[in-house]
């Protein structure tokens, strides 16, 4: 029994030593690769911040050639209504021409 107790207190020594020894090795580790690990970070949050700038820009591009379009569209449609008016405009008026002058030649 004593034995098994021993061997189990011995286990556990070793175990912590183990763990001693990983912490150790772990914060050796972070001392080399936190520089790295903070530049890394640095050159991310740049990329990003220029990825963002890049892609408000496309945005915004895109945005002025909808708009554009969208204006262009409408500057179509009200020539076209206006020409469809002068022409209804200008039937009625040789309409008018004409009954004038048929009435004319009637008397």
């Amino acid at each position: 029994e004593e034995e098994r107790v021993r061997q189990a207190k011995m286990a556990e020594e070793a175990k912590a030593t183990r763990w001693a020894k990983v912490a150790k090795e772990h914060k050796a580790v972070n001392k080399i690769m936190k520089p790295e690990a903070l530049t890394t970070q640095q050159m991310l949050q740049s990329q990003k911040a220029t990825a963002k700038r890049v892609l408000e820009k496309s945005l915004g591009s895109a945005k002025r050639a909808v708009l554009a379009s969208a204006f262009n569209l409408w500057v179509a449609h009200f020539e076209k209504v206006r020409t469809v008016k002068a022409d209804k405009q200008m039937k009625k008026l040789k309409q008018q021409k004409r009954d004038q002058l048929m009435g004319f030649v009637d008397r």
